[in-house]
Formats: structure tokens, sequence, C-alpha cells
């Protein structure tokens, strides 16, 4: 993410770290400077970054200090002039409306591993024309873009949706132009299924019973395909959306290619859903036919029991419907009409 000095108007990258990758056989970092003029920065990727430093200590002290970015508890630092914009004043800009984006890096997928490089011009300018596509992709799906509104912060569980100081109101904020396009596409793509299944002469209840799975893994791909999804340094590799219970805001972010191999790709998601439909599957032949008794726990008969699991009483500690919403707007546009 991006803002303008309140000082000089320079565009500010908002970055928490510019390591890339850090391991001891592998240490790529992301250089930045002042442009000519002062009007924002250019980046760089500084590759086989040299360890310096007698002890871990000092080693960890120095990669610290190179990799250090933008951001800060209090607030960022101008790269272009001294002045502290305050976290307060970054909320005031994002609710106005004015934090921007900017792609900073590319991994790419090498002989040897991940590969990291600058974007193309091309690469740039594919991520600003998705905007265009946006309205298009969901004019013809049901419910539209997802404007919903996210839940609302506050205190107890309500933290958990600190995105929400920050302007992000609707759960289509959640995710880049590009992100949402993507997304779009896959779920028009298999509400198709219906018709062209039907023109395939397919079973219509083979149909009925696949477009749900389908659903499940364009679920999966916006877990992994969101703004809030974060690059693991020593894995190299995108984490999911729910690192933990909550949709805190990032600054950086990594965006998933939702059409390659790796983490957040369509077809590798289709794979996870597949691999637990057989696993249960599996399971459920080898169970008895379960028994539910609707009675009181008080007075249960233990004579037959070998173990009691009991879910803790979590009340308003983690909001778990509310955080649920993320997948179910996907779903709503995936089925609905699908099926009687």
């Amino acid at each position: 993410r991006t803002v303008a000095c309140k000082n000089c108007r320079a565009t500010i990258p908002l970055l928490k770290t510019r390591w890339l990758c850090k391991k001891n056989a592998k240490r790529v970092l992301l250089a930045m400077e002042p442009n000519s003029d002062k009007t924002g920065v250019m980046f760089g990727v500084q590759k086989e970054v040299p360890i310096v430093g007698a002890n871990g200590a000092a080693r960890r002290e120095h990669d610290k200090r190179i990799g250090a970015g933008t951001m800060s508890r209090t607030g960022v630092q101008c790269p272009c002039c001294p002045t502290i914009m305050t976290m307060e004043d970054i909320r005031l800009e994002s609710r106005a409306g004015r934090l921007a984006m900017a792609m900073t890096a590319v991994v790419v997928d090498g002989r040897e591993g991940k590969e990291y490089r600058l974007p193309t011009e091309l690469e740039l300018c594919c991520a600003v024309d998705a905007e265009r596509e946006v309205p298009k992709v969901f004019a013809d799906i049901p419910f539209g873009l997802p404007t919903e509104p996210t839940p609302k912060a506050g205190v107890g569980a309500s933290r958990a949706f600190s995105v929400d100081l920050y302007g992000i109101d609707q759960w289509n904020k959640l995710f880049t132009p590009r992100q949402l396009v993507a997304l779009g596409t896959l779920t028009r793509s298999v509400r198709e299924l219906t018709q062209k299944g039907a023109s395939a002469e397919c079973a219509e209840s083979w149909i009925m019973h696949a477009i749900p799975y389908l659903a499940l893994a364009i679920d999966r791909v916006a877990n992994r395909g969101s703004v809030l999804c974060i690059w693991n340094m020593p894995a190299e590799k995108i984490e999911q959306t729910f690192s933990r219970f909550a949709l805190p805001i990032l600054w950086d972010f990594a965006e998933a290619n939702c059409l390659g191999d790796a983490s957040g790709g369509f077809l590798g998601e289709i794979e996870w859903v597949s691999a637990v439909l057989e696993h249960v599957a599996s399971a459920t032949r080898l169970i008895p036919t379960p028994q539910v008794l609707c009675q009181s726990a008080i007075g249960l008969d233990r004579a037959n029991m070998d173990v009691v699991v009991t879910d803790p009483p979590y009340y308003d500690a983690i909001p778990y419907s509310d955080l649920m919403d993320f997948f179910y707007i996907w779903l709503r546009r995936s089925l609905s009409g699908q099926s009687p």
C-alpha cells in the first residue's frame, strides 16, 4: 500500500520489511531509494546479500537495520523528506479512500527455486487495467460485486476487524481489482457448468453435486487471494488470509497467480478438495451409523462412553460467524439458484 506524504506529497510505500527472502544460503532484499524528482521511490532487487556480524546477535541487528521498511509502530517515515505520518494520519487517509497500491517485486519459478525480479511494464499495466474489467465480470453474477458490509470494529471479539478502522467497510475492498476479476471469472465459469453439462448430456445429479465442491475450491482461492495474505520468507510462499481468527490490516501483502501451480492456484485447490472428499468417503465406509440423542448432558449414561469431548465456551472471544462471511459471500454467488 502507499500513501501521499502530508508534507512533500511524495508517494510513500507502506513497507514493514524489505526482505524478500532470508535464509542462510539465499538472501534477497528489496532495494529502495528516492527517485530523482523526490515524488516517490525507485525499487531494485538485491541478490546474495552478504551476512555481516561476528555473532548471531550482531547479524540479526545488521539484518534488521538493512531490511527495515518505512513502517513502525508509531507510523511511517517519508523516504523523500524527514516527515513522519502517524497511524492516525494513515487511518484518516485510508478512510478517505486515498491509500493506493504499488507493485514492488515479482516472484517466479526458476531453475534453482524461486527467483525475484522487478515487475515489467506489461505487468504494471495489467494490474491497473484489471480495474476496468471488474464491473463487466460481475454483471451477470447473482448479487454482483461483493459490496456487503464487513463487521464493525469495536471491543471484545470485534477487535478482530481492524480493517474497518481503515475504511475497508465492504468485502470487495479486501481484494485487489485483479483478484476480483479472477474470483468473478472463476465464479461465472462454475455457474456456466450447469448449462454446459446439460448440453453435453451429463447427468443432472452429477452436475448438481460437482458444483458445490468447485465452489469450495473458489473459497480456497479467495483465502489465498486477498490483500491480507503475507509472504512467508523462509518457506517462500503465500500464506492464507486466516493465519489467525481475525481480519487485521496489512500494509505489504502478496498476490497469488490463481492460474499457477503455486499456493493459491485454482487447480491446486481442486486437488485439496478432492483429497478431502476421498478421505471422508473412505472414513465413512468404515464407521458405524451414529446415534443422535437429544437429551440433557447431566443425565447421560456414561457406562458406554470412553471419552467426553467438549467445546470451550468462547462466548464472544472469537467471532466465528462474522469471520466466515468472508467465504459465504463467494458461496452465495457461486451456488445461488443452482439447485432446488
